[in-house]
This record gives C-alpha cells, structure tokens and sequence, in this order.
C-alpha cells in the first residue's frame, strides 16, 4: 500500500489461481478491501466465504510504503470478523 500525503491509502486485492473465468465463475478466489488510517489497518472480506488451496494460500504479508513515521510502532492486534475477538 502506497500512502497519500495524509498518511491515508485504500485499495481492493484479488486473488485467484490462475487467469481462467472458471475459477471466478465458481468462486474460487479470494476479494479484499484495505483501509490504512491513522496507524490503523482495516481488511474487509468482500466475499461471504473465503477459498483456500494449495496455491491460494490467502494474505501472508502488506507492505506499506512511504510510512517512515510508523517505524517504530510495534504493536499490532488482529479482531477477528466473525466474533469481535482480539488475538
């Protein structure tokens, strides 16, 4: 994720196999949207039921560019969507 001069970004990811309609036809990927705020990372599912394979593995890493000023943050906390529960 690239941030504008506020510090602010947005943006949807796609993953899916290959380039073939067949696995978008049967819902086999995965959509997200992405808003970065604040030193706040929000990851939405725009897709009810995730896909995973062998080679769709999901979101194993983000990298945020032009983020100088969060260098020395360390601390990070994931709420899951379904129950609201921080881990």
């Amino acid at each position: 994720m690239n941030r504008d001069k506020n510090g602010q970004a947005e943006g949807k990811l796609f993953i899916d196999e290959d380039d073939s309609l067949t696995n978008m036809q049967q819902g086999n990927f995965e959509y997200y949207e992405f808003h970065l705020s604040a030193k706040s990372l929000k990851k939405w599912n725009l897709k009810e039921k995730t896909y995973a394979t062998k080679s769709i593995k999901g979101l194993s890493n983000l990298i945020i560019t032009n983020a100088e000023d969060l260098k020395y943050t360390g601390f990070a906390c994931w709420i899951s969507e379904t129950d609201g529960v921080p881990t």
